[in-house]
C-alpha cells in the first residue's frame, strides 16, 4: 500500500511542476500596477510570469511563451525594428500586448512602433462619462457587443489613420464620439495590440478590488489575451452550467402561481431547467404522485435540493447576538441539529416518493457563518447555493482573486457558490461571468410567475443567445462540476478541486490521465470512483488523486468525511407550534394569496423591501400594513361597487 502512495505521489509531483504556459513581461519597473495587474489575471488562468529588461537579445526561443507584454516605458527603450526581427524570428504568431500608452508618447515613437496607423493618443479626460463598448469578434467572446457605462476614471483613446487597424474596445462619450481604447495590428508573423491608459484602481488594501463590469476595463486585454492563446494550457472550465432555482413550494398541483405541468412545457420551449428549494419540513405533506411522476419522468428539467430545515426565518443565523440583533441566537449546537434534521427528513421524503435530491444546501433569507460550512462538509453535503457566498460575520476577502469565480473554498474549506435574484441578474453581468466561466445561477420565489408561467422565459434564452452551448441542469450537478482543469500534455490534464464529490469526463478518443489537487483541512473517511476505493495521498492539507479514462468515459470521483449521523434515530417530528403556524401562513401567502392582484402586490413588497429581513418586528409591521393596504382597497371595491348599483337603480 505504501508503495502504490509513493507512486501516486512521485507521478503527481512530476506532472505538477511541469513546465507552464508563460507571458513575458518586459519592464524594469518593479511592482507596477501593470505588474500587479499581470500577476492577477496569471493567479485566475494558472501561467507563470517572466519579468526582463529592455535587452531583448535576452530573449531566446521558449515553447511556453503565449504572450509579451510591453508597457509606455518599454518603448521608449527598444529599438522596434530590431524588436520585430526577434519577435518574427523567435516567437513567431505569439501575440504583443503594449498597454498604459498614453499623449506623453512621442509622436515619432507612436508612429515607429505603429507602421503609422495610430495618429495620436488623446486624453479623453479626468472624469470621462459615457461607455464602453466591446465589438463583435472572436477575442471579446461572451462580451461581444455590450455597452458598459464608464466614468470617473482619467483615461486616453487613440486617434487611428486609416481602418487597417481593428478596433476591439471603444470608448464612447455622451456625445457618441468614439474613441479606440483596444487596437489590433496584424504583422505578417504576429498580431500586436495597443491599450490606451486608463486610470486604474489600487489593486492592493481598501478599497476592495472587486471584479465588476467597470473594472474589467482596465485589465481587459490581458483578460482576453490570456484566455485565447494561453487556452486549454490555463486554468478553465470544460462546461458552462446554468440554473433556475424556485425557493419553498412543495410538491403539489398547482402550488399558488406556480403550475409544474405548464412550467415543463416552458422549459422545453426556452431549453432551461428549475430546481425547487425543497424545504425539508415539507417531507410528510400531501405530496402529489403526479408532481412527482413529472420530477422522475424529466430529470433533465427538474430537480430538488435542501432549502434549510423549518424555513422559521432566520434559523442559520449568529451564535451570539447583539441587543440591536432583529433575530434570537442560533447557537451552534442547534444549527447542527437542524442540519442532521433536514437530512433525516429528505431520507424519508426519498423513501415515501422515490425522488431523490441533491445533497446540496440553500440557507433561507442568508447565509450562515463559517463554522456552520463546516457542519454542512461534515455531513457529506457537496456545496451551498445563496445570494452571496461570504458566510455571515465574516469579512470580505481582500484578494481581487476572489472576486473573479462565483465558487469559493475559502471558508470552512467548504464550496459556497453566488446566486443571482432573477430581477437583479442582468445582461451585461450574465455576460462578464460567462467570459469568466462561472455558472450562471437565478433564483426567485413563486412570485416570478405573476405575470405568466412563461415569465423566465426571456431570460432563459438571452442566456442561451450569450452562450449557445450552455448546460442548464440541477444544482447537484453543477456542484459535481465545480472544478477547474489545464492540459498538461495531449493525454495528461490537472484538476484543481473544489467540491468533494466531481464527474469527470473524458471526451477524447484517447485516455486521459488526470492528476486531481484539493485543498483539504479534513482526513476523508473514504474516497471513491464509482463507487470503489480510490487510492490517494492526504498530505499538508492537500488532497492528490491520478486516475486514468478511457476515451468517451464518464466516472464519478466522490470523498466522503466521518460523522456519526444516524437518519433512522433522529427526531423529525414536528411539535412546534410556533413553527408550524410559521410554514401554514407561509403556505397560506403562496398557495391562496398569490392568486389575486393585492396578494401579488403584498408579496412583492414583502420580498422587495427585505421586511422579512428585520425580525419579528418587522414581520408584525409589514402584516399590519398588509392588513391596511387590503382593508383600504376592500373598503374602495366596495364603495365603488354600491355606487354602482345606485346607479343602475
Amino acid at each position: 500500500m505504501l508503495k502504490h502512495y509513493f507512486l501516486i505521489l512521485v507521478l503527481l509531483a512530476s506532472n505538477w511542476v511541469n513546465a507552464q504556459p508563460t507571458a513575458i513581461l518586459m519592464s524594469e519597473e518593479k511592482n507596477s500596477i501593470y505588474q500587479q495587474q499581470l500577476e492577477l489575471v496569471s493567479r485566475f488562468y494558472g501561467f507563470d510570469i517572466q519579468q526582463t529588461s529592455f535587452n531583448i537579445e535576452q530573449l531566446t526561443p521558449n515553447s511556453e511563451v503565449f504572450l509579451l507584454i510591453l508597457t509606455e516605458q518599454s518603448l521608449k527603450q527598444i529599438n522596434p525594428n530590431n524588436f520585430f526581427n526577434m519577435l518574427s524570428k523567435n516567437f513567431p504568431q505569439i501575440p504583443v500586448l503594449i498597454v498604459g500608452l498614453t499623449p506623453e508618447l512621442s509622436s515619432d515613437v507612436l508612429k515607429q512602433w505603429t507602421q503609422d496607423k495610430i495618429q495620436q493618443i488623446q486624453e479623453i479626460g479626468n472624469n470621462f462619462e459615457g461607455h464602453y463598448q466591446l465589438e463583435k469578434l472572436p477575442l471579446t467572446g461572451q462580451l461581444s457587443g455590450l455597452k458598459i457605462p464608464f466614468k470617473n476614471q482619467k483615461v486616453s483613446g487613440f486617434n487611428l489613420k486609416d481602418s487597417s487597424l481593428k478596433s476591439i474596445i471603444d470608448l464612447v462619450s455622451k456625445e457618441d464620439k468614439k474613441y479606440p481604447f483596444l487596437v489590433n495590428l496584424s504583422t505578417p508573423t504576429n498580431e500586436i495590440f495597443f491599450q490606451s491608459y486608463v486610470q486604474p484602481s489600487s489593486l492592493n488594501g481598501e478599497p476592495i478590488w472587486r471584479m465588476n463590469l467597470r473594472r474589467f476595463l482596465e485589465i481587459s486585454g490581458l483578460m482576453m489575451l490570456a484566455k485565447k492563446y494561453c487556452n486549454d494550457k490555463c486554468w478553465h472550465t470544460e462546461n458552462i452550467y446554468a440554473n433556475l432555482t424556485i425557493d419553498d413550494p412543495w410538491l403539489i398541483e398547482p402550488y399558488g402561481l406556480l403550475n409544474y405541468k405548464k412550467l415543463l412545457e416552458k422549459m422545453n420551449q426556452a431549453n432551461y431547467h428549475t430546481t425547487i428549494g425543497f424545504v425539508p419540513w415539507n417531507f410528510d405533506q400531501n405530496n402529489e404522485k403526479q408532481v412527482i411522476d413529472l420530477f422522475q419522468q424529466n430529470p433533465q428539467r427538474y430537480s430538488l435540493s435542501v432549502h434549510g430545515n423549518n424555513h422559521d426565518h432566520r434559523e442559520f443565523y449568529k451564535y451570539k447576538t447583539e441587543k440591536d440583533d432583529p433575530w434570537v441566537a442560533k447557537p451552534l449546537e442547534i444549527q447542527e441539529k437542524n442540519i442532521r434534521q433536514a437530512i433525516s427528513r429528505m431520507e424519508q421524503f426519498k423513501i415515501k416518493t422515490g425522488l431523490n435530491y441533491d445533497p446540496v444546501f440553500i440557507f433561507p433569507h442568508q447565509i450562515a457563518p463559517e463554522q456552520t460550512l463546516g457542519l454542512l462538509k461534515k455531513y457529506n453535503f457537496i456545496a451551498t447555493f445563496n445570494g452571496g457566498n461570504i458566510p455571515l460575520e465574516s469579512n470580505d476577502p481582500v484578494d481581487p482573486l476572489f472576486y473573479f469565480r462565483a465558487t469559493s473554498s475559502q471558508f470552512a474549506n467548504f464550496p459556497s457558490v453566488n446566486r443571482y435574484d432573477v430581477s437583479n441578474y442582468e445582461e451585461p453581468q450574465i455576460a462578464l461571468n460567462l467570459f469568466l466561466g462561472n455558472p450562471i445561477l437565478f433564483f426567485e420565489h413563486i412570485i416570478l410567475f405573476a405575470e405568466g408561467i412563461d415569465s423566465f422565459n426571456k431570460t432563459a434564452e438571452m442566456v442561451n443567445r450569450l452562450q449557445p452551448t450552455i448546460k442548464w441542469a440541477s444544482l447537484g450537478e453543477i456542484a459535481r462540476h465545480l472544478y477547474v482543469q489545464r492540459k498538461l500534455k495531449d493525454d495528461a490534464y490537472q484538476i484543481q478541486m473544489l467540491s468533494s464529490n466531481i464527474q469527470l469526463e473524458n471526451k477524447k478518443t484517447i485516455p486521459i490521465t488526470y492528476q486531481l489537487k484539493k485543498a483539504e483541512t479534513t482526513n476523508p473517511q473514504s474516497v471513491k470512483n464509482n463507487g470503489q476505493p480510490l487510492e490517494y495521498v492526504y498530505q499538508n492539507n492537500e488532497l492528490l488523486i491520478s486516475i486514468t479514462l478511457q476515451p468517451q468515459q464518464t466516472n464519478q470521483i466522490e470523498i466522503t468525511y466521518p460523522n456519526d449521523l444516524n437518519v433512522k434515530a433522529e427526531d423529525v417530528s414536528k411539535p412546534h407550534f410556533k413553527i408550524n403556524f410559521l410554514r401554514w401562513i407561509s403556505d397560506f401567502r403562496d398557495i391562496t394569496f398569490s392568486n389575486n392582484f393585492i396578494g401579488q402586490y403584498f408579496i412583492r413588497a414583502y420580498y422587495g423591501s427585505n421586511a422579512y429581513q428585520g425580525g419579528f418586528k418587522g414581520l408584525i409591521l409589514m402584516g399590519l400594513g398588509g392588513f391596511i393596504f387590503i382593508a383600504i382597497v376592500w373598503y374602495s371595491l366596495r364603495k365603488y361597487r354600491r355606487s354602482q348599483q345606485r346607479k343602475l337603480a
